[in-house]
């Protein structure tokens, strides 16, 4: 039973700030019951504090706190243990026995969680498209999300903490009590909505695209607070893994901050919406493309004669695409020849231009700039 972690003590805590009343004492254990509009009359069975007790004791009361909620055990658990978090959980069907999936597919699914939590994350503090390579607060929240999986075809679920761990809120689960009297909103329920919010439009606009009723750019121009990102894209693309496999994403709020039982909002994601939503990412970084600065280094030359202008392949990046690509580049034949030299002695170069995606290679055109960068 995933319940050793949790106290009495917390598991009262817990109760107490979702609003739930003490319905008889008797010295020795308390009886708690749900709020009065969820018509429960499920009870948990509380040992006093310093009470000699059973570990069984605290799953019981745990498994009654999980029933009335409709909700898991381990939701229950994270949300004590976290001082509340709200549940994205991802069921996926592919052919393999229940519970299981092939490694590549959980490893896959694992990397596009992640951006689709920062993705979502960063969407609170930055509006562009193309996120900066640098989202401290984003990543900092998303080493904290709780990750973990279960049978039924095969599932992941995801627990956000409603606060971050610098805050003190997060320091214990008591102080949740001093916090939910204000009405600010804690950052891990707007990362969230933000996460719902987000799938929910793209899903919207992947059906429009498909339907030919709007074009790729639809996704440019979004109608949320912050645009669909493309980190966002990214991850709600992955998910299904490199066959695109179909998957449900439900979301479950915590019942500490509106005191309602929780209930599952479902979204289904197909192929078609993970391909719309890759080509969608792809058009998205590169919609400002002009004067475009790739850094990396000379991977292959081209030139039809021992003389005058050559291509040289540059593997590197730049800022709106963190992705390691194959820059193509047409040179003088000076700076040509200073690319063999660098390629060489396999120095970094800096490349300035223009970037035409339009074909199957990255190209970039109208160079101002081609540097190569001193060595160590």
């Amino acid at each position: 039973m995933p319940t050793e972690e949790v106290t009495s003590n917390a598991l009262a805590t817990y109760l107490r700030n979702g609003d739930w009343q003490v319905s008889d004492y008797e010295g020795l254990v308390t009886v708690w019951k749900p709020p009065a509009s969820w018509e429960s009359r499920i009870q948990a069975i509380l040992p006093e504090v310093g009470v000699e007790h059973s570990p069984t004791m605290i799953q019981a009361a745990i498994q009654a706190v999980a029933s009335a909620e409709h909700r898991r055990v381990q939701e229950v658990v994270d949300d004590v243990l976290l001082g509340g978090s709200d549940n994205v959980s991802i069921r996926f069907q592919p052919k393999s026995p229940q519970g299981q999936a092939p490694l590549t597919l959980a490893a896959q699914a694992t990397v596009a969680l992640r951006d689709y939590v920062i993705g979502s994350a960063a969407a609170l503090t930055f509006t562009e498209g193309i996120l900066p390579p640098r989202r401290p607060r984003a990543e900092s929240y998303s080493g904290t999300v709780r990750f973990s999986t279960e049978p039924g075809s095969f599932v992941i679920h995801l627990a956000l903490p409603l606060y971050e761990p610098d805050t003190t809120e997060a320091t214990n689960a008591s102080d949740l009590l001093v916090e939910s009297l204000t009405p600010a909103i804690p950052y891990g329920r707007q990362v969230s909505r933000r996460m719902e919010s987000a799938a929910a439009h793209a899903i919207e606009l992947a059906d429009r695209v498909s339907r030919n009723e709007a074009p790729i750019s639809a996704f440019v121009q979004g109608d949320l607070q912050a645009p669909i990102n493309a980190t966002e894209l990214d991850g709600l693309a992955a998910l299904g893994g490199s066959i695109h496999l179909k998957y449900q994403v439900s979301y479950r709020d915590t019942p500490l901050i509106d005191h309602r039982p929780p209930k599952s909002r479902i979204l289904q994601v197909s192929q078609s919406h993970q391909e719309v939503f890759r080509k969608a990412a792809e058009v998205m970084r590169h919609q400002n493309h002009e004067g475009v600065t790739v850094t990396g280094v000379i991977q292959d030359l081209k030139r039809k004669t021992n003389l005058g202008y050559g291509d040289i392949g540059v593997v590197g990046t730049y800022d709106g695409d963190p992705e390691p690509h194959t820059y193509w580049v047409n040179l003088s034949e000076t700076d040509y020849l200073n690319a063999i030299q660098a390629h060489r002695d396999k120095r970094t170069v800096v490349v300035q231009g223009d970037l035409d995606y339009s074909s199957d290679r990255r190209r970039l055109n109208v160079v101002t700039r081609f540097e190569i960068l001193s060595a160590n």
